[in-house]
């Protein structure tokens, strides 16, 4: 399973913006007390700023994050701060759009 994330305004615009495994999710909520999924409906403009945190404090211990990489192999570290940095990239570009997360 994975979460698919987009932007849209006004239900009708929408902007991709990737998607990514749900199996870093323990990595996720460790760094910032939820997951993506807890995001679905957030204004971009505040996404932007919770996942720059989120990202800033996964790289502040990488060692700690790298270990709660999946078992499964289904994703990983720096596939999580890429899914992030994807999502902020795209937040900062449109901040009056809202997050949807299915």
């Amino acid at each position: 399973m994975s979460w698919d994330v987009s932007l849209v305004k006004d239900g009708h615009e929408e902007i991709d913006c990737g998607n990514y495994t749900y199996n870093v999710s323990p990595m996720y909520r460790r760094a910032m007390g939820f997951t993506i999924g807890d995001l679905h409906r957030r204004s971009a403009a505040d996404v932007a700023i919770i996942l720059t945190d989120g990202i800033i404090t996964l790289t502040n211990k990488p060692a700690l994050y790298k270990e709660m990489n999946p078992e499964n192999g289904w994703g990983n570290y720096e596939g999580a701060i890429n899914f992030l940095a994807q999502i902020v990239k795209n937040c900062l570009l449109y901040p009056d759009y809202e997050l949807v997360v299915s």
